[in-house]
Order: C-alpha cells, then structure tokens, then sequence
C-alpha cells in the first residue's frame, strides 16, 4: 500500500484539522439532499426524460451521490449507524431521480442502485481491511489505519446487511438483464474507486481532473456496449462525467474538513 499511501513529510499536512470539519459534510449532505428535490421538481415541471439534457445532468448526480454511500458508510469516521441514518435518504433520493430521469419504475431502480451500491463496496471493505480509512489530520483519534470494526460496528453493520438483503428481495430486479446491469455497474463503479481515492489522497495533486478526464469517458463507452440503457455513447459519457465531477467536488469539500485517507500503519 505504500506506492497508494506514501509516507508524506509533516509539512505537507496540516497539524491540525479546520474547526467544525463536521459541520462541513453535514451541510454538504443537507445541500445535497436538497439539491435532489429541487431536481426532482425541475425534471416534473419540464416533463424532461432520457436523453433531455436535464436528465442527464440529474442521473449524474443520483450516481455520484450514490457511489459516495460505500465511502462514507466504509470508510468515514464516527458512529457508524450515523453514517448509515445519513446514507438512507442519499440512496433513496438517487433511486428517485434516476426513476424520474428514465422509464418510472422506482421498485427497478431501487434495485439497480442497491446493486451498483453491493458493487462500489465490494473493494472498499477488503481495502477497510487492509487497514484503509479517511481520518481526520491532526485529530488525536487519527492513528494508524485500522484491520478491524469495533464489536458494535459489526453488529450494526450485519444488521444493516440483513436490512439490506430483506429489501433487496422485495425489490423488482431485472434478472434477465444481469449481466447488463453488473457490465453497467461495474463501469460506473470505476467512477468513485479513482476519482474518489485520488481526491482524498494525503497531499493534493492536479490527478483529480486527470481521473475524471480519464475513467469518465471510458465508463460511458462501456455502458453504451451493455444496451441498457439505450445505446447513446456521447449522452452517456456526459451523465459519467456529471458523475466524476460531483465525486470530485464533494471529496473537495471532505478535504476542506481536514479528512484524508490513510494507508495501513500511517498515522
């Protein structure tokens, strides 16, 4: 992990975090959620649909919203049925918009976000446990990156897990476009894997542009392959790069609260 997570001298980090860094993410969360509702308004005032413009620009934003929840329930820091009670009406918002942006199914696009949200994760809890989390710089909890969840963040976490897979039952899912839907979750899921780590790494770089210039288009392309959605590439690598910039901004505003990631046995 050390070619990810250098070692990095002292003065490159600032020796302590901004006051009142949680005050930050809340009000970026609240001004997300708020953002979907005013989306949500938009897209039913103009009657606008895929491939409108607007619901481009609104699916691009329920899929980065969508791909931070692994990160934030993960990786973050805190209590973890806080992040899980934040994580809720993120995920529940972006299933709503991607429904109003497309066809009107929302049982199917609960689903198909649940799915793309079991996709993100899957690297982030073996990386969880290789000792990977976002602490914030100078706190005096931020230690050397963890290889285990408390007792208590397992149990909420099975628990959420069982909630999870209830839901998922109950859920309308497209088995007979599976392989569609994991090539369309897969591409997307590029999207927070890099643009997400780069953002967050310990010292800043111009690599956040570079990733979004780079995986967004290639993610497009891949999805226009699947047939689901409809085979539009140029609207599509539009909608991931929506996606990669929002993911970007809103790593953005984690590092303005002082919060990095940390690699195993960094402090």
């Amino acid at each position: 992990m050390d070619r990810f997570f250098p070692p990095q001298p002292a003065e490159t980090l600032p020796p302590t975090p901004p006051a009142h860094g949680w005050l930050l993410l809340g009000l970026l969360a609240g001004v997300v959620l708020l953002q979907d509702i005013v989306w949500l308004v938009v897209l039913r005032t103009n009657r606008a649909d895929w491939p409108s413009p607007l619901a481009i620009a609104a699916m691009g934003l329920a899929f980065a919203q969508a791909g931070l929840i692994p990160l934030l329930i993960l990786w973050g820091t805190g209590r973890l049925w806080m992040r899980c009670a934040t994580a809720l009406p993120l995920y529940l918002f972006a299933a709503w918009l991607a429904t109003r942006g497309t066809d009107g199914n929302l049982r199917r696009w609960l689903s198909i976000t649940l799915f793309y949200l079991a996709i993100v994760a899957a690297p982030l809890v073996i990386a969880r446990l290789a000792g990977v989390r976002m602490v914030r710089v100078g706190d005096a909890e931020a230690q050397a990156g963890s290889r285990q969840f408390t007792i208590f963040g397992l149990l909420t976490l099975t628990t959420v897990v069982a909630v999870v897979c209830g839901v998922a039952r109950w859920l309308s899912f497209p088995w007979e476009e599976i392989g569609a839907v994991a090539t369309f979750a897969i591409a997307l899921a590029g999207i927070p894997w890099l643009c997400a780590t780069v953002a967050l790494a310990p010292v800043a770089s111009f690599w956040s542009p570079v990733a979004v210039a780079l995986v967004c288009p290639l993610a497009g392309w891949l999805i226009s392959l699947t047939g689901f959605p409809p085979r539009q590439p140029v609207e599509l690598i539009a909608m991931c790069c929506v996606q990669g910039l929002l993911t970007v901004g809103a790593c953005a505003v984690a590092r303005l609260a002082g919060y990095r990631l940390i690699g195993p046995g960094r402090s």
